[in-house]
C-alpha cells in the first residue's frame, strides 16, 4: 500500500503509523528527549511525552502531571461563567395580583419568587437579572443625551397634567354629552379618564354614540378611558391621592 501511494506510485505523502511500543524505542524521539519518566502519586512511574518546543536558553520542564478524573472539577467549574445550562436559579414563579393605593383599587402588583442552589442569593440574582436587562436595552438609547431624556420626561408629564386639567367644555364634544357628564359630577378630563366604558353606560342621557365621541376626543389628547392616574398627580389637582 505504501509503495503504491508513495514515491514512484501516486506520489501521496504518507508514512507507516508506528505502534506505542515502537515509539518508545524510536531513536529520534529518544535522542530529542521526547520521552520522560515521572513519578505519579497513584500510578507509580509513568512515561510521558516531552515538550516538542526546545529553546537553548529556556529548557522545557513539566510543571504538573495530568490530574486524575474529576480531580480539578471544583477549580474548573468555579472559574467558568454561568449560562442558562449551568444557572444557579432552580425555580422562578411570578404572579400578577390586584392591589390598591388609597381609594384606588384597580392597581396591579407583580410578585416574583426565586429559588437558587445557594451559590447566589435570590436578591442578588434578581438584581443581576435587572442589570442585564437594562444593559441589553441600553443600545436602543445610544446617542440620546441624558439631559434630553430628562427634558422629554418632564415635558411629557407637564403635557399630561395640562390635558387632565382641561374642562369638559374644552373637548370636542356636543353639548348634550357635556351636560350628561356634568350631571354625573364629571367636570374635568381627569374625572372622565378614570371611568371605563361600563361606567359611562350607566350615565343618564349618555348613549353609545356619545361614548364613541368621548373616546375620540380623549384620543386626540393622547388619553383614554380607564386610565389609572398617579396619586401624586391627583393630589396636586385636588382630586384625592397623596402629595409628598
Amino acid at each position: 500500500m505504501l509503495a503504491a501511494l508513495g514515491p514512484g506510485g501516486a506520489d501521496v505523502p504518507c508514512a507507516r503509523v508506528a505502534s506505542p511500543d515502537e515509539l518508545i524505542d524510536d531513536p529520534q524521539l529518544v535522542a530529542r528527549g521526547m520521552l520522560e519518566r515521572h513519578r505519579h502519586p497513584t500510578l507509580g512511574e509513568v512515561l510521558f511525552h516531552g515538550n516538542p518546543l526546545r529553546f537553548s536558553g529556556l529548557p522545557p520542564r513539566l510543571r504538573a502531571l495530568a490530574p486524575e478524573l474529576g480531580e480539578a472539577n471544583d477549580e474548573v467549574f468555579g472559574a467558568l461563567g454561568l449560562d442558562a445550562a449551568y444557572s444557579p436559579i432552580t425555580r422562578v414563579v411570578y404572579n400578577v395580583e390586584m392591589s390598591r393605593l388609597g381609594k384606588i383599587t384597580d392597581y396591579e402588583k407583580l410578585v416574583i419568587e426565586v429559588w437558587t442552589n445557594g451559590s447566589v442569593s435570590p436578591d442578588d440574582a434578581f438584581a443581576r437579572a435587572s442589570n442585564y436587562l437594562k444593559d441589553h436595552f441600553h443600545p436602543l438609547a445610544a446617542g440620546v443625551p441624558r439631559e434630553d431624556e430628562e427634558a422629554e420626561a418632564e415635558g411629557g408629564e407637564a403635557f399630561l397634567r395640562d390635558a387632565l386639567a382641561k374642562t369638559l367644555e374644552e373637548l370636542a364634544l356636543p353639548a348634550r354629552a357635556i351636560n350628561a357628564l356634568k350631571n354625573a359630577e364629571l367636570n374635568l378630563v381627569v374625572d372622565l379618564v378614570q371611568k371605563n366604558e361600563a361606567d359611562l353606560e350607566h350615565v343618564k342621557n349618555l348613549g353609545e354614540k356619545s361614548i364613541d365621541e368621548i373616546k375620540t376626543a380623549l384620543a386626540a389628547l393622547g388619553l383614554s378611558l380607564g386610565m389609572r392616574i398617579d396619586p401624586n398627580v391627583l393630589g396636586a389637582m385636588g382630586r384625592g391621592g397623596v402629595v409628598r
